[in-house]
């Protein structure tokens, strides 16, 4: 068949797809118009006796009836039963487009003098160009060339009327007559706007507690819309306070400072658009009044920081302190000796510091006196002073010496320092992913001895700082790294594993829906995961939504355009389930029936099974796949109740391949995580558990009774455990659970799922969050706080999520879910949903994929509709940072100039801007916006750097420091340079003299001096 859209335009793209029932095999399509060719396909079928659906583009550029004829097998690759129904012609109406204005949607009130935004909404279909205008009373609002349409196209408009009444707006589209059309006399649409005044009301005044002698802050919510007017606030009959220029669309606080002078009560009165600035419907509703108490004020000290001070440096002494007051003095003193006085003081609730150099070792009572001189009166004068002891010590000597910034650490690797004291330290390793709002432990009062290995294995991929910390009794100080990538998973440039990575990945992804590329349809099962590694897309595919399929393959995919490498046959998939497979050293391993395989993945032509193992009590794969780590194959037998250990490396001997196995109480269904030397499972049955076991010899480390039955997987990262329960008849859960030991640390309800949860550790932000998507009873995707469990969003009003969707999340802060369509309790999908991390808005969304996705390389891959679908570009830019410039001298204290050389080697230029970052030890020294890069441009960048203290110095330069723009590789982003601080002083001398030998008493003569800077 050859399938049309109804409509076909010319001078248009049109898509057609042609259904072609075949037998296998590699052949040619071939698409002909009036005989003259449009497009040639080449197709690869792994399934027999089915419909494979070829698509091609026409665009057409006669308005006629055109024979399309489609010619199977053009080049007669295929030896046939019957050559003489490879050809097939349909008959098509190509004609001109209507293109018309279909509304001009407008706020429920316009009002004069603001801005008013409106929405144009234009209907029709073409790939020609062609204007809309738009008019108010003939003054032109909008005047735009559109570059093509496809059924609908939306305008939003911006309209500041300067008068009211009614006023006309006119849509007018193709108002320069440049288009053919079938229809010219619907391109007008006209709409009659009635233009109001404005009504601007004093909703409340906040009660605040208002003290004497003080400023205080009073808020007046402001309702209705207008811009540019004022706010004053009147005490019998005298303005007292007023906040200028304020721009309000529909609610806004204000607030204004007063500050009284007597004490009792009194009444405020707040006057909106005191000075008549905006004409209104409604000039009586602009006040309103508040009684307030002024009373007197008492500060109060509340705590001493810091406890430990350092000897011969000058120290910052925080004095906390509550209490609203201006114009006192302060005074510190140690063991009642002065210290320091700080006059015309005011605190708002805040902090007053003091500085202070001890010379001598030791244990101090500081004291604090605030208002000593009673420049203020107060509720209680007795309440002034605080006493704290603090110690005096001298600074402990620490430097981290690796990592420092800008390495790419795989495997186990030596985090190294130097820390030197007059007594023996403990030391603390720690990293964080979030630039340091939360450390996670590495190792814990160990021995000073300079070295530590530490296994990067046991975080996920992404960007860390490192910090080491040295400490005796009180005395502690610490030194940390800038960022660095730990990068086992290979995240940017792979997905080897079912929720690789935890869910994340260090890629960038598409800003837009934009598909690269989809695949034939190849059965791919949309309840399982894709892989992508070694420049191939790996999917499970079973042929159809039936519980049994003769047609169970292992497929391959060109990762660069989708083209069909190879499938291999694997034993049909058991009760309608499903598997992910794994990628591992170039192989991959997937279970399927009753067993798990090993296929050689380095081939372009072919996928031979290197080996098979047969789950020996007899159970099958379902739901799940194996999982690979330090050589060894995890994997669950179903209704066996096994978890297997296998040698990943093995042949098909069994007393070989078989390392341990592990009983479960009823079914294993999860796919295992490995991590810490552990591998984490669960257990589906009406007392379910979950398992940490020792990943070389099964020894039971823990278990933990969970509520309802763990059918889903497990994610490890930074030493917890996340996963979901699956409740038959209510509500599931989301529990947390300690790696190390099993504790619960906190669990939520959620809808029913087997959702593998997505972590997700942004830099910069105050928390890590878990997501997780539930379908089974309703379609939510939820986000937690990891620390506590607390829920920070949902988005349930899309109907996004499935009982087998498990989430994604990318680096620059997108989630990918999909969209449940048809096929009952083991679903198809219908769509794919890129929502923003921190909010769970939709970004963008298509119709198509939808299955659990797989990120890498800049690109979105997602199953739907048996074909595998590519998001993104496969064209995209590559930011280098190519030198780093630094002056030959740099003075502590002093200013210096820090350039960088930034480089797009990528394959397309950037036309958005982009953050340039300088930073020392994860701290930001400046940023530039950089507006555009084109395609191998240079370009360099200038930082401004004022050192504070002398010695080396590791700077590192960041491109696309907040990660805005999809690169095709996003590790290659940054760049270091080490530099040395220096005490440099001038010292000027004079080294010569030169003036005449004899000269005349009277006479002007010229003495030259040379002056030399000798210093450094």
């Amino acid at each position: 068949d050859i399938v049309v859209e109804d409509e076909i335009f010319v001078n248009t793209t049109t898509s057609l797809t042609i259904d072609i029932k075949n037998n296998g095999g590699i052949f040619d399509v071939a698409l002909f118009s009036d005989g003259v060719p449009v497009g040639n396909q080449s197709v690869r079928s792994v399934w027999s006796d089915l419909i494979t659906s070829v698509s091609f583009n026409w665009k057409p550029d006669k308005t006629k009836t055109h024979n399309l004829t489609v010619v199977v097998d053009t080049s007669d690759r295929v030896r046939e039963l019957y050559e003489n129904n490879n050809r097939l012609t349909h008959n098509v109406n190509v004609v001109r487009p209507d293109l018309y204005p279909f509304v001009i949607t407008q706020p429920p009130h316009t009002f004069v003098n603001v801005t008013n935004d409106i929405t144009l909404i234009i209907n029709g279909t073409t790939d020609e160009h062609f204007n809309v205008t738009l008019t108010a009373d003939g003054v032109v609002l909008l005047n735009r060339t559109i570059t093509g349409i496809k059924n609908n196209l939306m305008l939003p408009v911006s309209w500041r009327p300067s008068a009211i009444g009614e006023h006309t707006l006119e849509l007018v589209v193709d108002s320069n007559e440049n288009m053919l059309e079938s229809n010219e006399s619907n391109n007008v649409l006209a709409e009659v706007v009635n233009v109001i005044l404005p009504d601007l009301v004093a909703a409340a005044i906040e009660p605040i507690p208002v003290y004497v002698n003080a400023t205080n802050k009073v808020i007046l919510s402001v309702e209705g819309t207008a811009e540019y007017f004022n706010v004053s606030l009147i005490e019998n009959e005298t303005e007292v306070g007023k906040t200028s220029g304020i721009i309000c669309y529909g609610s806004t606080n204000v607030t204004i400072v007063w500050k009284p002078s007597a004490l009792g009560n009194c009444t405020l009165q707040a006057v909106i658009d005191c000075d008549n600035d905006i004409e209104e419907t409604n000039e009586s509703n602009n006040n309103i009044s508040q009684n307030f108490t002024v009373v007197l004020p008492d500060i109060i000290p509340k705590q001493i920081t810091p406890y430990v001070l350092f000897l011969n440096e000058t120290n910052r002494i925080t004095i906390a302190a509550n209490g609203t007051a201006e114009g006192f003095n302060a005074t510190l003193f140690a063991d009642n000796r002065y210290i320091e006085k700080k006059t015309k003081l005011d605190t708002y609730n805040g902090s007053i510091w003091f500085d202070w150099i001890p010379d001598a070792k030791g244990t101090y009572n500081l004291t604090v006196c605030l208002d000593p001189d009673n420049d203020v009166t107060e509720t209680n004068e007795t309440n002034n002073n605080l006493t704290a002891g603090i110690i005096a010590a001298k600074r402990i000597d620490l430097e981290l010496l690796s990592p420092l910034g800008g390495e790419i650490w795989t495997g186990i690797r030596n985090i190294t320092w130097n820390a030197t004291y007059e007594e023996p330290v403990s030391i603390d390793l720690l990293y964080t992913a979030n630039l340091g709002y939360s450390w996670n432990v590495i190792a814990a009062n160990i021995t000073n001895n300079g070295s530590y290995m530490w296994d990067t294995g046991d975080v996920i991929d992404g960007k860390y700082q490192a910090k080491v910390i040295a400490r005796w009794g009180a005395v502690t100080q610490e030194d940390r790294s800038d960022r660095f990538y730990v990068y086992n998973k290979n995240s940017a440039s792979e997905w080897g594993e079912f929720h690789s990575n935890a869910g994340f990945s260090l890629s960038e992804t598409p800003d837009t829906n934009k598909i690269a590329w989809s695949s034939n349809d190849i059965g791919a099962e949309g309840s399982s995961s894709l892989i992508v590694a070694d420049k191939k897309i790996f999917a499970y595919c079973a042929g159809w939504q039936e519980l049994y399929s003769d047609y169970t393959y292992l497929v391959a995919l060109k990762e660069s355009d989708g083209e069909l490498l190879w499938g291999t046959q694997i034993a049909p998939r058991q009760y309608g389930s499903w598997a992910t497979p794994t990628y591992h050293k170039g192989r991959i391993y997937v279970s399927s029936g009753r067993g798990v395989y090993c296929i050689d993945a380095t081939k372009e032509d072919r996928g031979p099974v290197l080996w098979e193992f047969t789950f020996p009590d007899g159970g099958g794969s379902v739901n799940g796949g194996p999982a690979v780590a330090d050589g060894k194959v995890y994997v669950g037998s179903w209704d066996g109740g096994h978890y297997y250990c296998l040698d990943a490396r093995s042949g098909d001997a069994r007393n070989e391949t078989e390392i341990w196995s592990f009983k479960v109480e009823d079914k294993s269904q999860s796919v295992p995580a490995v991590a810490y030397g552990r591998v984490y499972f669960g257990d589906f049955s009406s007392e379910s558990k979950m398992y940490s076991v020792d990943m070389d010899d099964a020894y039971e480390l823990w278990n933990t009774t969970v509520e309802h039955n763990v059918c889903g997987s497990v994610t490890v990262s930074d030493g917890v455990v996340y996963f979901t329960t699956y409740n038959f008849n209510g509500p599931g859960r989301l529990y947390a659970l300690d790696a190390g030991n099993g504790t619960e640390i906190w669990k939520n309800n959620i809808i029913r799922t087997d959702s593998t949860p997505a972590f997700y550790a942004p830099s910069g932000s105050t928390r890590s969050y878990v997501y997780v998507a539930s379908g089974c009873g309703g379609h939510v995707i939820y986000c937690f706080d990891v620390k506590n469990g607390e829920l920070i969003w949902k988005n349930e009003k899309d109907g996004l999520g499935s009982w087998t969707n498990s989430p994604a999340v990318s680096v620059d802060k997108k989630v990918f879910v999909g969209k449940e369509g048809s096929g009952g309790m083991m679903p198809e999908y219908a769509g794919l949903y890129c929502l923003n991390a921190f909010t769970g808005d939709v970004l963008w969304h298509s119709d198509v994929g939808g299955s659990s996705p797989a990120i890498a390389n800049g690109m979105v891959y997602t199953i739907g509709d048996g074909r595998v679908y590519a998001f993104g570009s496969t064209t995209l830019p590559d930011f280098t940072v190519e030198r780093i410039y630094v002056p030959d001298k740099i003075n502590v204290r002093k200013t210096a100039v820090i350039t960088a050389q930034i480089n797009n080697i990528g394959k397309s230029s950037v036309n958005e801007s982009f953050i340039v970052a300088l930073t020392h030890k994860g701290r930001q020294i400046d940023k530039i916006t950089v507006s555009s890069l084109d395609i191998g441009d240079v370009t360099n960048v200038s930082f401004n750097w004022t050192p504070q203290q002398t010695g080396n110095h590791h700077l590192m330069v960041t491109v696309d420091a907040d990660d805005t723009v999809t690169e095709s590789d996003p590790m290659n982003n940054w760049d270091w340079v080490d530099v040395t601080v220096g005490d440099h002083q001038p010292d000027l001398a004079v080294t010569a003299i030169d003036a005449p030998y004899v000269n005349r008493v009277g006479m002007n003569i010229n003495i030259t001096v040379h002056i030399e800077n000798i210093g450094s």
